[in-house]
């Protein structure tokens, strides 16, 4: 998309006292620049781009010069055509010459103004037709932008994240100096920012209570904060009282990047309502960052990034993605200004920890941003995620609704071929499924690793190592993921311009998938003795019920929690199957590829070698010795785990 650049830097001559200003008008589209800086010259030093929607389309620049009172400073185009005509100059538009990088920026020159007397005065500018990748469009002023500051493209990064592992021992001598508490049911308080963990109440009468549990929480560098550990005790008919206080700074604490044992250390407590350090007993902890997990932050089935904390365990790239954001089509209007439907869009992109913003058109329903962008690829059964959101904060998913965005899974990509295509925005309301408009993108993926060793990636476990040895539960990761999401999206808000927490919320799907935090359903029958009273008088009520509506209610919200249960299990089952599936249907091409190939070889296999030699090997591997097997999957599980599903194709 080619741009009109003006550059307008200062000025010489000019009959008057006050602060000019320049004002530019080329086809429909008229701007008016900030009041001149009044030194040895009149200086703006700006510059302005005019979108160009035809290349070879005649048309006029006008650039005009007006007085304006001094001490007025008004920037509105109706107080700069109240002021005097300085003088002005013209260019036809097809007589200004292209400009493509690495061509050195063109100079600014001076002009005589014309029209606004015998001495006009003299003005310094240059221009020039250029596109995007010009180095001055980030900072110029742009007609489709409205002059918002906030409406400027821009490249984020999400902060490195870890998982802090606390592993509370026992405490000593924490009721010695506390008379009245004889005997206590005691627990430890830890927090972390907003993350608070709680271990067990334990009965102590000694002063020694001991709990042996791991807290975990989620920290991102820098590491600024302090973990904050607060003994409490529990008495009979009071509430808690804080006994004790402990403060460790996050920088203190060892790293670690694989299973090793972290060596215990005794921190001393202080009193909570004093100042001055009194001991208050000790207790024993073990503390470290596990480098070796992958912090997660997206949904499984649309993971951009498998990498582990530490960037001693990364392998190397195997490719790079370039994703060209060509514009969007018969976008829906998200508010009104004036009685008129309008959309302020810009789009959003996410791959890794790198994020992408283009910039934001103003008032158009056929947004158009021709923006590139290129990230690396670690691993391809990855996915780029990409969202259309309005400047006002309301994205084109309402906010907190689900909708399906445009997700490109690497896989899915041939190496050096460019996909041209249009996605369409849906979002799912409460009236059905409503398009939003379409997103046209070009992506390609390019190869840089050898062939044998972006195949050999197919084999290998898509989570790290440290998932494998010591894995955390189904709840606990999602718990720890959407404190994840929390902390991006305040370090992202914090950013300039700003990334709303909305916008993360919808990208990151933190929202849509909270079903998936609910445990699997227990496959085993209930007991009798283990069924409590309300189930039973569920159990016993009659058609129709009679009981109180905030009881039919509450059964009702129980029986949709495990209706969702139910049907997380069957998503799971029929993404097995789905995988299976894509064995044969050239979805990705290299695993089917993979998949015939290995097929041909065990066909040659099981021709030329004996039945009974093929099953003596076969059991000599199963029955091997433990040291010959590995902690990690096994290649044929890592090959079938990476096979895509259509569970990114469904709302």
């Amino acid at each position: 998309m080619h741009y009109v650049f003006v550059r307008v830097v200062k000025a010489r001559y000019l009959p008057t006292n006050g602060n000019p200003i320049v004002g530019i008008a080329v086809s429909a589209s008229r701007i008016e620049s900030k009041p001149a800086r009044k030194t040895a010259f009149f200086e703006w030093d700006q510059t302005f781009a005019f979108g160009r929607d035809a290349p070879d389309s005649s048309s006029i620049l006008e650039i005009s010069v007006w007085d304006s009172p001094p001490g007025g400073g008004s920037e509105d185009a109706a107080a700069a055509a109240r002021g005097k005509f300085l003088g002005g100059i013209c260019f036809d538009v097809t007589e200004i010459p292209l400009r493509d990088p690495p061509d050195s920026p063109l100079a600014p020159q001076w002009y005589r103004l014309e029209g606004g007397g015998a001495h006009s005065g003299d003005l310094m500018l240059a221009t020039w037709v250029g596109t995007q990748a010009d180095e001055s469009f980030p900072d110029a002023w742009k007609t489709d932008t409205a002059g918002n500051t906030n409406s400027r493209a821009k490249v984020y990064l999400s902060p490195k994240l870890w998982y802090l592992r606390a592993t509370v021992l026992e405490a000593q001598d924490v009721l010695h100096s506390t008379a009245p508490l004889k005997e206590a049911s005691l627990y430890l308080r830890a927090q972390l920012g907003f993350q608070v963990h709680k271990t067990k109440s334990v009965l102590t009468r000694n002063g020694t209570p001991s709990w042996n549990e791991d807290l975990l929480f989620v920290a991102a560098e820098p590491f600024a904060d302090h973990l904050v550990f607060t003994l409490e005790a529990r008495q009979q008919h009071k509430g808690p009282s804080p006994i004790a206080v402990l403060r460790i700074p996050l920088t203190a604490i060892e790293r670690r990047v694989d299973d090793r044992q972290v060596a215990t250390r005794w921190f001393n407590f202080e009193d909570p309502n004093s100042e001055k350090a009194r001991y208050k007993g000790r207790v024993q902890l073990r503390l470290c960052f596990d480098g070796g997990y992958h912090v997660m932050d997206e949904a499984a089935h649309v993971c951009s990034d498998y990498r582990p904390t530490a960037r001693q365990l990364w392998k190397p790239p195997i490719g790079t993605v370039e994703l060209g954001i060509i514009g969007c089509r018969n976008l829906l209007p998200m508010k009104a200004i004036d009685g008129k439907g309008c959309t302020d869009a810009y789009c959003v992109a996410k791959y890794g920890p790198k994020w992408i913003r283009t910039r934001t058109v103003s008032d158009s329903l056929d947004p158009r941003w021709n923006e590139q962008y290129t990230w690396r690829v670690f691993d391809p059964s990855t996915v780029l995620t990409m969202g259309i959101f309005d400047s006002s904060g309301a994205s084109e998913s309402e906010g907190e609704k689900s909708a399906t965005r445009p997700d490109l899974r690497m896989a899915s990509l041939e190496t050096g071929k460019v996909y041209r295509n249009s996605y369409p925005l849906i979002v799912l309301t409460n009236n059905g499924v409503k398009k939003m408009g379409e997103i046209e993108v070009a992506v390609r993926f390019i190869r840089s690793a050898p062939t044998l060793d972006f195949l050999h990636v197919y084999t290998q476990p898509l989570l790290p190592l440290m998932h494998h040895v010591k894995p955390l539960g189904v709840v606990q990761q999602e718990v720890l993921r959407s404190t994840a999401v929390k902390i991006i999206a305040v370090h992202l808000s914090r950013s300039e311009p700003p990334m709303r927490r909305e916008v993360v919320l919808h990208m990151l799907d933190a929202d849509t998938h909270a079903k998936a935090a609910l445990p699997h359903f227990d496959p085993k029958l209930s007991l009798a003795e283990a069924v409590d009273r309300e189930e039973l008088d569920e159990e016993f009520d009659g058609m129709p019920s009679g009981r109180s509506p905030e009881t039919v209610r509450a059964r009702y919200d129980k029986l949709r929690a495990v209706g969702a249960r139910v049907q997380t299990v069957l998503g799971d089952l029929a993404a097995q199957g789905e995988r299976v599936q894509a064995l044969v249907t050239w979805r990705d091409p290299r695993a089917t590829g993979i998949f015939v190939g290995l097929c041909f070889v065990v066909a040659m296999i099981l021709y030329l070698v004996p039945t009974k030699m093929v099953a003596m090997a076969s059991g000599f591997y199963c029955f091997r010795h433990p040291i010959f097997r590995d902690r990690m999957p096994s290649p044929a599980l890592n090959f079938f785990r990476r096979l895509p599903s259509l569970s990114d194709r469904l709302m």
